[in-house]
């Protein structure tokens, strides 16, 4: 029995993700401008860069917890609008 559950691949979520980079890389080098940076480039920064993203995304996301568990619990209605979704 070769059963693969949830094994479907969203065709046509990849090929949107894929034209929209390609039409952004055309863009990007017909207006050849440093405010419009190419896909490419931004790839290449990103994946060079990756420890420094990587430690602001976390930080980031520690600010964003601790601010999940402070504001809820200083507001009661908020409070009890967000807590049985926490």
């Amino acid at each position: 029995m070769n059963v693969m559950p949830n094994s479907r691949i969203d065709w046509s979520g990849i090929i949107f993700i894929c034209l929209v980079l390609i039409g952004w890389e055309i863009a990007a080098q017909a207006a050849d401008g440093f405010y419009f940076p190419k896909a490419t480039g931004v790839a290449i920064t990103s994946f060079g860069d990756w420890r420094n993203i990587s430690v602001a995304t976390g930080a980031r996301l520690r600010r964003t917890a601790i601010g999940f568990g402070i504001v809820p619990g200083r507001i009661r209605p908020l409070g009890e609008i967000v807590e049985p979704v926490l």
